[in-house]
């Protein structure tokens, strides 16, 4: 999960935020898999700003989900 919301978020971040992707924790990237393309890059910023104490704060924030259809 890691790995593909850190590419996910590379691929939606101006550059210049791609360093900080790294600081977040194992939690943190579960909570933003399910934010939709649109509103990721904004929670992004509300996590790093640490507006949320918790992973679960994050989810109730997302207000478009995206599906995990893939999962195994």
């Amino acid at each position: 999960i890691r790995l593909e919301e850190s590419l996910r978020l590379q691929r939606l971040l101006p550059p210049d935020e791609h360093a900080g992707i790294s600081s977040l924790d194992r939690r943190q990237f579960i909570a933003l898999r399910f934010a939709s393309d649109d509103e990721l890059p904004a929670l992004y910023r509300r996590v790093r700003n640490g507006e949320f104490a918790k992973p679960t704060d994050i989810k109730r924030a997302i207000t478009n989900w995206r599906p995990d259809t893939l999962r195994a």
